[in-house]
């Protein structure tokens, strides 16, 4: 069985779900129910389906499981815009968010590529070792 948590991806999402708990733990009482909920949500999201998609032992599958974060990033990264916009951040940490995420997202790309690549039957190096 391949170990998700070797994955730098799945290393760096995760640790971006604490932050994000974090910084929502200082948004108003009135956002329980949305804001909160929602970034706290797409945020778990990603490592999440990372580690189920990485218990399948084909790869097939596991890019369909990796097709989930990548579209869970695109939401958080409207839910950091928002918060933003409704002042609910400081500029400094919005901008140490987004780049975490953009990084995440970037390697997420590479490593869909790469499973895709070996599922079709390309040799290329292990995800563990690059992403």
């Amino acid at each position: 069985m391949r170990n998700f948590t070797r994955l730098k991806v799945w290393q760096k999402a995760h640790k971006l779900v604490p932050d994000l708990y974090a910084v929502t733990n200082r948004f108003p009482v009135s956002e329980r129910f949305g804001l909160i909920s929602q970034i706290r949500r797409a945020a778990v999201s990603g490592p999440a389906n990372m580690a189920e998609g990485y218990g399948h032992e084909k790869d097939r599958r596991l890019v369909s499981y990796l097709r989930i974060p990548l579209s869970s990033s695109s939401e958080q990264s409207y839910h950091l815009v928002l918060r933003r916009d409704l002042k609910h951040i400081e500029p400094k940490g919005d901008k140490k968010h987004t780049n975490q995420l953009d990084e995440v997202q970037g390697m997420l790309g590479g490593l869909t590529n790469i499973v895709i690549g070996r599922a079709s039957g390309a040799h290329g190096r292990r995800p563990e070792a690059r992403s």
